[in-house]
């Protein structure tokens, strides 16, 4: 081989390495580029409809995830736990990286464990706190904090765990992080089913109670709830939104001051099925009520969870109701105009995503 063609083999051989090279980045970067909407069908709480238990046999009992560039259903679930045994539903789930994802575990009755899941295997999962003493109640939503702590919301309270997975009780170390109590501030609430809890860029605490009469948001000091001046605001659903709209979901607008909270209500009393906003100021922690930002109920009924992707804008809206057949709305949210607008069906009935609790977007 002479001269000349020795560089031209060695030419030809480093292009189609760089070739390859190049091929293998767009192949990876176009994997990490994917994004999904994650779900928990199991356990939903869709105010006073039918559909509102701890778990359903109507439910798909799995975490699953949906393109969100397609709306294609991922075939296999990322976890099933009809698998692992009877009686075991998934709650709330929240984004943990890009590996893996949290998700309490309840029976029909009462919350078990939080358990941490591979993406993308099959009935991959861990023990990631099994506390059966304090997860005791209905574990209906789950905030992870800018430190990696984790809160969840249960029954009458909120339980947080550090990013050592350590429980973390108020300042006065008596109680959970946060047990609302039943007189003494405007948290307070004689009867309480706490259906979320969100962490604030603030540090504080935003929570909703969903009680049927007692129905209420309001902010919680950074460090819990241990006295009345731990209560920072709070606003009592009277009027508009009507007392028996209970609230079943929320979600934080990103980039915001004052906090924009996205809020849905579900109730059989016609009015209640609605997305309102709320503004929270990130001083004070002042929660204040400012419109209805939807209520189109051909669309909307019985909404059991919602999720916001801040790259397009777009607001998530899962179904409770039969009447909706448990689909999943897809709605764009200008947050200058605070204007909501429905733009499709993002996916259809199917049995896989019935009484979804929890939703979250990631890779």
């Amino acid at each position: 081989m002479g001269r000349s063609q020795i560089i031209l083999f060695l030419f030809i051989a480093a292009t189609a390495g760089l070739l390859s090279a190049c091929q293998k980045k767009v192949e990876d970067a176009a994997t990490a580029a994917q994004q999904y909407l994650y779900f928990a069908s199991g356990a939903c709480f869709v105010g006073n409809y039918t559909g509102s238990k701890v778990a359903t046999t109507t439910s798909s009992g799995m975490i699953g995830r949906i393109t969100l560039d397609s709306s294609q259903i991922q075939g296999i679930p990322v976890i099933d736990y009809n698998i692992i045994g009877v009686n075991f539903w998934p709650g709330a789930i929240s984004n943990y990286d890009n590996d893996y994802l949290l998700a309490t575990v309840s029976t029909s009755t009462t919350g078990l464990r939080i358990d941490k899941i591979k993406k993308s295997s099959l009935q991959e999962k861990q023990d990631y706190v099994a506390d059966t003493t304090n997860l005791n109640g209905v574990l209906r939503s789950m905030s992870i904090t800018a430190d990696g702590s984790i809160l969840i919301s249960k029954s009458s309270g909120v339980e947080k765990y550090n990013a050592a997975r350590n429980r973390v009780q108020n300042t006065n170390l008596s109680a959970a992080f946060a047990a609302i109590p039943t007189s003494g501030s405007a948290c307070s609430s004689t009867t309480s089913t706490l259906s979320n809890v969100t962490s604030l860029p603030n540090g504080m605490v935003f929570f909703s109670n969903g009680a049927a009469g007692f129905v209420k948001v309001g902010v919680l000091s950074a460090t819990g709830y241990a006295s009345a001046a731990d209560c920072k605001s709070a606003v009592s659903f009277s009027g508009s939104p009507a007392a028996t709209a209970q609230v079943t979901a929320a979600v934080l607008v990103p980039g915001t001051d004052p906090y924009q909270m996205i809020v849905s209500t579900a109730n059989t009393t016609v009015g209640n099925d609605q997305i309102w906003l709320f503004s929270i100021d990130s001083s004070t922690g002042a929660v204040s009520f400012v419109k209805s930002l939807y209520s189109d109920t051909s669309y909307i009924r019985g909404i059991s969870a919602m999720t916001y992707d801040p790259a397009t804008s777009s607001l998530y809206v899962s179904n409770g109701s039969t009447s909706t057949a448990n689909t999943i709305e897809k709605l764009t949210y200008n947050s200058t105009a605070q204007s909501l607008v429905r733009t499709s069906t993002f996916m259809s009935t199917n049995n896989d995503t019935q009484c979804i609790n929890s939703m979250f977007i990631a890779n």
